[in-house]
Formats: structure tokens, sequence, C-alpha cells
């Protein structure tokens, strides 16, 4: 799993799911679900893009 401060500080973000997504697609693309990823595209990855962009927000001030 991933350990920066962000993991603690903006636990609301599914941290262990984007490091789990992303060790699939790089070390097992073979066992890739293309349903899933289509569903991740459509339906998470809009509110994962504002939870990111609230916290780039936050950071900077």
């Amino acid at each position: 799993m991933m350990r920066f401060p962000y993991c603690e500080t903006y636990p609301n973000v599914p941290w262990k799911d984007i490091a789990g997504m992303r060790d699939i697609i790089a070390h097992a693309y073979f066992k890739i679900n293309l349903d899933r990823i289509w569903n991740i595209i459509e339906k998470e990855l809009s509110p994962l893009r504002h939870k990111v962009q609230d916290i780039l927000e936050k950071e900077k001030r």
C-alpha cells in the first residue's frame, strides 16, 4: 500500500484500491478485466478527480 502523508490525511480517497489497480496493470496485465476498467473510467474516475483536486487546493494553502 502507498505510504505517504496523504493516505492518513485524506482517508476518504481509496488509496489501497488505486495502488492495487496500478499493481494489476503493471504486473498482471494478462489478468486485466476490461469491463472493470471501463466501469472505473465511467463511474469512479470523475469523483476521484474531484477528490484529488480538493487535496491539491488544500495543500496549496
